[in-house]
């Protein structure tokens, strides 16, 4: 299961391999927020024209839902994509996660859902500078973005996101219909 300091729940004694870096059109952005609370490497970018050449440069697996990106996906050589048939976000998140067995990636650190910038601790004296004082007198577990400098910290929406990203693990890990 998610926690507080790890990701993604270990099922697999397999080895891990490269861990996935996703790339998402403007369809995708939920998605891709949550990709990066489960300490995935995840972009979405607006321009549609830059989508594949950047996927495929940076060494990213394209996420789309624009199937006439999708058509062309088909054509193109060392790229790896995925469009998921639904928009619903959740549904989507399951499709990515079985089809790249994200179970598999082990000791991620969650990524700043504004920037994808990684997640570093500090302590809650850095953080009384920028916090409330009552936020910072009452929670553990404060986190910096190495690249926008936003402060995160694990109070209820933390706790509701990792309920949500358990069940769908769980949902994930059933056999699919």
């Amino acid at each position: 299961m998610f926690d507080s300091d790890s990701a993604v729940r270990i099922d697999s004694n397999r080895p891990v391999q490269h861990t996935p870096r996703f790339l998402a059109d403007r369809m995708l952005g939920r998605v891709t927020r949550y990709l990066r609370f489960a300490g995935f490497d995840s972009v979405f970018t607006m321009n549609r024209p830059e989508l594949i050449d950047r996927a495929v440069s940076e060494g990213r697996i394209l996420l789309t839902r624009d199937r006439s990106v999708a058509a062309h996906c088909r054509r193109v050589e060392n790229l790896e994509w995925f469009c998921p048939e639904t928009n619903d976000s959740a549904e989507q998140f399951i499709l990515i996660y079985r089809r790249y067995e994200l179970w598999r990636y082990r000791e991620l650190k969650h990524r700043c859902m504004k920037c994808n910038g990684q997640l570093q601790g500090i302590s809650p004296e850095q953080a009384t500078e920028i916090v409330p004082a009552y936020i910072a007198g009452s929670v553990d577990g404060f986190m910096r973005c190495g690249n926008c400098g936003r402060i995160v910290w694990k109070g209820s929406h933390w706790r509701a996101m990792q309920i949500r990203m358990n069940q769908w693990v769980d949902r994930a890990h059933q056999t699919p219909r």
